[in-house]
């Protein structure tokens, strides 16, 4: 999560030149999301990888005894999502699956699970590097204390170039 962390703020902040003097246009939305969820408060990281296909990765938190009671299992989630556009509205659906990574509290086991998820998600633009999104994440998980989240977020996107081949 560090390192799809570091790599999506590298491109936000530096200008990625494909030609010596002049600098490419940007041709790939990516995005950063902050939000809460139910029971859990979220945040989500997107990569353009195909103008309809993104990559996602997604935090959840209960709190962990910081500001509520270490009461659900925090999970981490890598998703494939694909996305339909809906040109009178501008707006998106984005459908996929995943994984999930949770780890059961200390007093139950220490095992680290690897399972799968289910993502439905939907955003709405405010403006042009502003959307309001929700989201729902099914885990398939045996996990004890791990429950769907439904996310409510601010949606923060911002362009990076990717390097194609070929003539178009």
């Amino acid at each position: 999560m560090k390192l799809l962390f570091s790599v999506a703020l590298l491109c936000a902040f530096k200008n990625i030149n494909a030609q010596r003097y002049q600098q490419m246009a940007s041709n790939r939305d990516n995005y950063v999301s902050i939000g809460i969820a139910y029971p859990y408060t979220g945040v989500k990281l997107g990569l353009q990888l195909k103008p309809d296909v993104f990559i996602e990765g997604q935090a959840l938190t209960d709190g962990g005894a910081i500001w509520k009671e270490d009461k659900y299992n925090d999970w981490r989630s890598l998703t494939i999502l694909k996305v339909w556009q809906f040109p009178f509205t501008n707006s998106k659906l984005k459908f996929g699956g995943g994984l999930v990574q949770t780890e059961e509290p200390p007093n139950i086991s220490n095992k680290m699970r690897i399972e799968t998820a289910m993502q439905l998600a939907y955003c709405f633009p405010i403006n042009r590097s502003v959307l309001i999104s929700w989201s729902i994440t099914y885990p398939f998980s045996k996990t004890l204390n791990i429950y769907p989240a439904f996310l409510y977020s601010l949606e923060f996107r911002f362009k990076s170039y990717s390097k194609e081949n070929g003539l178009h």
